[in-house]
């Protein structure tokens, strides 16, 4: 639900599913440096541009946060 949001609101559109593509919904690069950005501020973790490019939709995106965070809590309990 937060990276449909952030897609909704970085593109300005009203709504965004899971399998819908970031650049076929009008996306670009610049675009997806601000998602980058936000995934940074608003969940807390860092996945690098290169990853996200290759992670177009929803769906996949939020396997690399998902996979981020866990690596994130793996690390603070070192």
């Amino acid at each position: 639900k937060i990276l449909a949001e952030l897609w909704q609101a970085v593109l300005g559109i009203e709504q965004a599913g899971i399998h819908d593509n970031f650049f076929e919904l009008g996306g670009h690069s610049l675009l997806m440096t601000q998602v980058a950005y936000r995934i940074s501020a608003d969940i807390g973790v860092d996945i690098p541009l290169a990853d996200i490019f290759r992670a177009p939709t929803i769906l996949e995106l939020s396997i690399l946060v998902s996979e981020a965070l866990l690596l994130t809590m793996d690390q603070a309990e070192i």
